[in-house]
């Protein structure tokens, strides 16, 4: 564990620094070797998979932050958050209707219901 925490220091300072593919390098090194502890320290499994996901926003490669809610996230997180970010990254890639079809099933949970308020 202590390498993965000092991997995860590197990481957070070239990310720091705005040297995101060395963040990455190392960001990916971390989760590698906590792979086998994932779900035991969710702080730790957030933290990187959490600053992976925020460096590839940054980068604009959004195939590889979708990848990563589909492949890590799922296992950590809400699922309409997942959603919500997934579709959101799938209508930058263009992808518009695999954004709809993730977001199709929180339809009715976020409408709001009629013949309500004033009047």
């Amino acid at each position: 564990m202590i390498e993965v925490n000092r991997l995860r220091y590197l990481g957070a300072e070239y990310r720091s620094r705005r040297q995101y593919p060395k963040a990455i390098e190392f960001y990916t090194k971390a989760l590698i070797l906590n792979r086998p502890y994932m779900g035991q320290d969710m702080r730790t499994d957030h933290h990187i998979v959490g600053c992976l996901i925020a460096i590839y926003k940054k980068m604009g490669k959004w195939k590889d932050a979708e990848e990563m809610y589909e492949t890590y996230g799922r296992n950590q997180w809400i699922s309409k958050h997942i959603d919500l970010e997934v579709a959101e990254l799938l209508e930058k890639q263009g992808r518009y209707a695999e954004a709809r079809a993730v977001l199709q099933p929180w339809v009715d949970t976020l409408r709001k219901p009629m013949n309500t308020g004033c009047g």
